[in-house]
């Protein structure tokens, strides 16, 4: 019936703008902190390992080198940890957020089909 062509009319109409905002907010908060952190994840894993190529050219030590690799692997394993958790800490508010939108959205949309049924 009319009503309820008015209220899918409303939904799709809607559509658009939820998934418009999903995107924005998705380019402008999520992607930037997730190049962040991978552009300083990969500079330090680039850094480490100039570090130990330079003190294996200088030493000529095995044992050495081992244990600086080592120390390394190691230091990078808890970065990339740390860097895991600090990552998941900046995107929690963001898709808790965007969970809100949801929420808030859909009760806009029940309360105009409600309302357009009503009528």
């Amino acid at each position: 019936n009319t009503t309820d062509a008015i209220g899918r009319a409303a939904a799709e109409a809607m559509q658009g703008p939820i998934q418009a905002a999903y995107k924005e907010t998705f380019q402008s908060i999520v992607l930037p902190v997730f190049e962040r952190g991978c552009q300083s994840m990969f500079q330090q894993i680039n850094d480490s390992f100039k570090q130990g190529t330079h003190e294996c050219k200088n030493h000529h030590k095995l044992p050495i080198v081992l244990f600086v690799l080592a120390y390394d692997i190691q230091q990078l394993e808890t970065h990339i940890k740390n860097r895991k958790q600090r990552d998941q800490d900046a995107r929690d508010p963001v898709i808790g957020q965007l969970q809100q939108m949801i929420d808030t959205l859909q009760n806009s949309q029940d309360q105009l089909a409600t309302t357009v049924t009503a009528s």
